[in-house]
């Protein structure tokens, strides 16, 4: 006999948990302003073609553009009129949109990150952009753009500390606003902070400068041959032949200008030495070039990283730094998977490294990521002293041992070089063939050209394979497994076996032939710092004891 139980009526809430529980807020008020702005920077492109279409008298174009820019001013009304969340006991509640609804619940005990970005008109208004993650994918669960930094530091605190079973009355983390400014002392112990010289060092060494000169030379470039002044104003169709040759022109009198001068100085040490002048100018002249590249990527290391400094507290890394875009990001210590130490032939000369990490769920890519998941994985800790790699690896995982006496290095197996120069040793005998192919012909002329690039080719080819197969090698302990690879770029990265989902004995039919075999292991994280845990031609006894000793030990 079925019987029906009336049910019990809900138990009535205290009055700090109601008012949790309905008390919703809405974004700051100049949420809008500042999402109308992000859209016209994703809209930048049809914007362009726009003006360039305006410039040459088409008006399709423009109609098209003001059409995109409304429809994107229309969805941000709506995002900021109808955007609404609340915080309860356990879980974050956002609700969004018009026709189409969107309700989302976000269990705090599920959020790992909590970062923020502020740019230069953000900090003018004391606000920020807030983007919260979690562990289930490559996108953020949430985005809030804007709330202002008091909303930012009680949300923070509050999703930190419910998700952790804290009191709710506990000491808050670093916010965006500098400690000074905030009135707060820092709570926690700083790991690491970068001097603006060692950034300015780290620029000129790297190749950054290239790709933002080659975007400012493409745009000038462009601009002009398009008909469009990039300075202001615009020049007629008419004229734009006369600025195409006006370019031409000037090119080739520098040129020339640049020829004769050279000739001149060479000309005043004596015939002799008038080759020999020349070519030490031009290369003086490819120097500075190169440094003025330089300097261009010490300003993006300087805008990007200025005040970086890396702190921990408990189980989380935090990272603040940039000049005029202010980032704040965090990584639990327990998502991250892999650290990799990255160190150029440059940066050992000066006895500098960069760090990177991967964390679980981190398989996005650079390109799709936000500036703050940039910074806390590709760009970790972009430049150090090699004094203070251990604590900061320390700090990223007590259980990483770096360079400790006790760890066992294999290198590849003795034939790997062997290995490594055969396809290159066909790549030369090739070139030797064609070059007695080409004396028996019309073309003798260029025989002589192929048989030194040939030789030259295996030379080089001989020298690098040597180089590469003992710059590989491999070490383990019973906590850690760690990968070295590199001759001119050198990467170590770092794994751990409590985080190791699998490892993989592959043997194709080539390593059975040399007698070697390759150790693949597989983790929770993969993406832009490029992590792949896996070491080939291994001697084939010695992958395979690695192999067994290895899964018996993975939890």
């Amino acid at each position: 006999m079925d019987r029906t139980t009336e049910p019990e009526a809900p138990t009535r809430p205290t009055s700090d948990e109601s008012k949790e529980a309905v008390e919703q807020r809405g974004l700051h008020s100049l949420s809008l302003v500042f999402e109308i702005s992000n859209r016209i920077r994703s809209n930048l492109i049809p914007a362009v073609f726009a003006s360039f279409s305006v410039v040459t008298g088409g008006i399709i174009g423009l109609y098209i553009g003001v059409a995109i820019f409304a429809i994107a001013i229309v969805f941000s009304t709506i995002r900021f009129l109808t955007f609404r969340y609340r915080l309860t006991s356990s879980e974050l509640l956002i609700d969004q949109g018009l026709l189409f609804r969107t309700h989302r619940s976000v269990p705090l005990s599920s959020i790992q990150n909590i970062d923020s970005v502020q740019n230069i008109f953000h900090r003018i208004f004391r606000v920020a952009e807030v983007r919260i993650e979690t562990a289930s994918g490559n996108e953020p669960e949430a985005t809030m753009r804007v709330l202002s930094v008091a909303e930012v530091d009680r949300l923070r605190d509050q999703i930190l500390v419910i998700s952790k079973g804290k009191r709710s009355n506990a000491p808050s983390l670093d916010t965006l606003s500098d400690d000074a400014d905030s009135g707060r002392p820092s709570l926690s112990p700083t790991v690491l902070e970068i001097p603006t010289i060692r950034l300015i060092l780290a620029g000129l060494l790297s190749n950054r400068g290239q790709v933002l000169a080659g975007i400012a030379f493409g745009y000038f470039w462009q601009a002009q041959f398009a008909g469009f002044n990039p300075f202001g104003g615009k020049w007629e169709d008419a004229n734009k032949e006369n600025i195409r040759d006006g370019i031409r022109g000037g090119v080739q009198d520098i040129l020339r200008t640049a020829r004769a001068s050279l000739e001149g100085l060479a000309d005043s040490f004596g015939d002799q030495s008038k080759y020999g002048v020349t070519i030490l100018l031009m290369v003086l002249f490819v120097l500075l070039f190169v440094f003025v590249l330089r300097l261009f990527s010490a300003a993006w290391y300087v805008v990007k990283f200025y005040g970086y400094k890396l702190t921990l507290r408990e189980d989380e890394l935090h990272i603040r730094c940039g000049l005029f875009t202010k980032i704040s990001a965090t990584i639990p210590r327990h998502r991250i998977q892999v650290i990799s130490v990255h160190r150029s032939w440059l940066a050992r000369l000066f006895g500098l490294a960069s760090v990177r990490v991967e964390t679980s769920g981190g398989g996005a890519s650079e390109n799709g990521e936000n500036a703050a998941m940039t910074v806390g994985r590709q760009w970790f800790v972009p430049i150090m002293a090699m004094k203070d790699i251990g604590t900061v690896l320390v700090a990223i995982n007590p259980k990483v041992d770096w360079d400790s006496e006790r760890l066992h290095w294999y290198s590849l197996s003795p034939r790997a070089r062997q290995r490594m120069f055969r396809l290159p040793l066909f790549v030369g005998l090739g070139l030797l063939l064609a070059s007695g192919v080409l004396m028996a012909t019309e073309y003798a002329k260029w025989s002589g050209t192929v048989l030194i690039t040939a030789v030259a080719w295996m030379g080089l080819s001989a020298w690098m394979s040597g180089k590469k197969s003992r710059s590989r090698k491999y070490a383990s302990s019973d906590t850690q497994i760690l990968l070295r690879t590199g001759v001119l770029m050198q990467k170590t990265s770092i794994g751990f076996l409590d985080r190791i989902q699998s490892v993989d004995l592959v043997c194709s039919p080539f390593d059975r032939n040399w007698n070697m075999a390759t150790l693949r292991f597989d983790t929770a994280g993969a993406g832009p710092a490029d992590h792949t845990l896996a070491i080939e031609m291994l001697d084939s006894t010695v992958a395979t004891n690695e192999f067994y000793r290895l899964t018996k030990q993975l939890p």
